[in-house]
């Protein structure tokens, strides 16, 4: 009996499991599933690639072919659920259903299948084959890009991020989310922030490089020490402030990394000006307990000076440490280039040549430790060259091109030395040079095209990373001002799906003459019409049967009335009908 039950399961399961969508799955063959779906009603027709039920379970068998690797069935699928289709009663766009059923689409693709983010992308765009003035109607329907179910900020643009696809980040879908949500809410506020910058930069040098080089004045020193009390109280402060919320969010969030055994925050890690800026309170913290002016009023002068003898050992390394936190601080102000995409593309550009330039660098330091050994094994040298450390100074200065001219008449006196300076200067210029210009120019060509998607993916992440703090009724007013429930049209007065926005671009772009949206007519309660590439011979062979037989119907009825009302018009008629089909045949 407990044999017989199982048995009876599992053949109720592959019955209600087996619909023609999941028979054509295993087969992983795109017009296979194309087929299937032409038998499905047309308001059922996403239905029949999202939800199937089993018994009281339902599956995706959209999610069944991601996650077995049938990857050609899935991607018919995403495409028959990314075209619009209208007929007489309504538009027809599964883009809606498929968010519904999976909202978190966008985050399985990238982990699971990146391959497909391309086809859901393309089907999100609408463009029109007519112009106007020059200029074509352009939809995209970035809804659910966007808000999800909730009301929240979507995570489809932070699973692009973690992705890091240069190529999947220049979408035109992704352009324009990105740009509407750069605009309207991240711009301003990345401004500010960058503004606060630049101000505590601007008081910075003042306190530290320009403000000490006047006279001595008794107005001098005291907005010397003004400018420092806001390096300390502000700057300083709110750099410790953001390390520790940074901290305590990491460590609730769980986003921690090891290194050398301890734990640290992902983030100081992944982005370099978290590190930098980490660098940098600890840096101003070091210059705190050691800031001059504070030990002098400590003293029993208690003037506004950083001169004066309880101060003299810290002067040289709080003047170093200055150096050091001056160079970070511009540093940090690279990140403005974020405000245009082809400035911070230049930015990404020339981060990724720089390791070419620092093995250069190794390699031209390697000569010049060599040689400068080398010509040292000799007793009768020159002044530039009687030990290693001069030796390497002059080489050094021969690389750069910096050894004077009137040096070289010494070593004439010497021709081992003239000889191995020749070779050096040959070496150095003639083929590193040559060499590091050689590798540039390759590696400037490689990746040119690419860091337009590296400066994309940065805007991105840098409107991730904005977004956490931003208010949701703000974010909600947002949402409301682009109306993403409302029609857009394709023509004049042809309103069609809703969950996007529309935007007119010029007519030279993106050109086309195809209507993308297929547009079919019949009944609405009957399935959409089989594609014509679709078709087989045998299904060409019986839609002509059919033909014929609807033909026949017509003959065989009209010499039904042409017999009984004496007529012959209607037979003569259905006969030279019959004879045009059977011809047809």
């Amino acid at each position: 009996w407990s044999f017989r039950l199982l048995a009876q399961l599992l053949v109720r399961t592959i019955q209600q499991g087996a619909t023609l969508v999941m028979r054509a799955i295993s087969t992983n063959s795109g017009p296979q599933v194309r087929k299937a779906l032409s038998y499905a009603p047309r308001k059922k027709r996403s239905l029949w690639v999202l939800n199937v039920t089993v018994g009281s379970h339902s599956i995706s068998p959209l999610l069944v072919s991601i996650e077995s690797g049938n990857m050609k069935a899935a991607k018919a699928m995403l495409q028959d659920l990314m075209v619009i289709r209208a007929d007489r009663a309504r538009y027809y766009y599964g883009l809606n259903d498929l968010f519904k059923r999976h909202p978190d689409m966008v985050e399985i693709l990238t982990q699971t299948a990146p391959e497909l983010l391309p086809t859901i992308l393309d089907g999100m765009i609408w463009r029109s084959r007519t112009t106007v003035a020059g200029r074509r109607r352009v939809n995209y329907y970035l809804k659910h890009l966007l808000v999800d179910e909730e009301g929240h900020f979507a995570t489809a643009m932070s699973s692009v991020v973690k992705l890091s696809d240069p190529n999947l980040a220049v979408h035109p879908v992704l352009e324009t989310l990105c740009d509407i949500l750069w605009t309207d809410l991240v711009h301003w506020r990345f401004l500010r922030s960058k503004l606060r910058l630049l101000l505590t930069t601007v008081i910075f040098l003042l306190g530290q490089s320009v403000l000490h080089h006047l006279d001595g004045s008794k107005a001098n020193r005291i907005a010397t020490f003004a400018c420092r009390v806001l390096i300390y109280l502000y700057f300083m402060v709110g750099l410790i402030y953001d390390r520790s919320r940074h901290v305590y969010q990491a460590i609730k969030k769980r986003h921690l990394t090891a290194i050398g055994g301890i734990r640290v925050p992902r983030k100081w890690v992944e982005d370099w000006q978290e590190s930098v800026s980490l660098i940098l309170t600890v840096l101003l913290v070091v210059m705190f307990y050691m800031e001059p002016v504070i030990y002098c009023l400590q003293s029993d002068a208690g003037s506004l000076t950083e001169n004066c003898d309880q101060a003299k050992s810290l002067q040289e390394p709080y003047q170093i440490l200055s150096m050091m936190a001056i160079l970070l601080q511009f540093s940090l102000i690279i990140d403005v280039a974020t405000i245009s995409t082809r400035l911070s593309s230049w930015v990404l550009l020339a981060g990724h040549v720089l390791p070419e330039f620092v093995m250069t660098c190794l390699a031209c330091a390697f000569l010049i430790l060599s040689f400068s050994c080398s010509v040292s094994a000799s007793s009768e040298n020159p002044e530039d060259f009687d030990n290693i450390v001069g030796s390497m100074m002059s080489f050094f200065k021969l690389a750069v091109s910096m050894y004077p001219a009137s040096s070289f008449i010494a070593l004439e006196d010497s021709i081992l030395v003239l000889f191995i300076t020749s070779c050096f200067r040959l070496i150095v210029i003639f083929f590193l040079m040559k060499l590091l210009i050689a590798q540039l120019t390759c590696e400037y060509r490689r990746i040119y095209r690419l860091m337009m998607g590296h400066a994309r993916l940065r805007r991105m992440w840098r409107i991730c990373e904005a977004m956490e703090s931003i208010h949701p009724s703000r974010f909600s007013k947002f949402v409301e001002k682009l109306r993403l429930d409302d029609p857009l049209d394709f023509s004049e007065g042809d309103h069609g799906v809703s969950g996007g926005i529309q935007v007119w671009e010029a007519a030279n772009l993106h050109p086309t003459n195809v209507e993308t949206v297929k547009r079919l007519g019949g009944d609405p309660k009957h399935p959409f019409p089989l594609e014509e590439e679709l078709q087989t011979e045998a299904d060409k062979c019986r839609k002509v049967f059919h033909l014929f037989q609807k033909q026949m119907k017509l003959a065989t009825k009209g010499a039904s009335v042409a017999s009984s009302m004496g007529h012959t018009t209607g037979l003569s008629n259905s006969v030279s009908t019959l004879q045009s089909s059977r011809s047809y045949v």
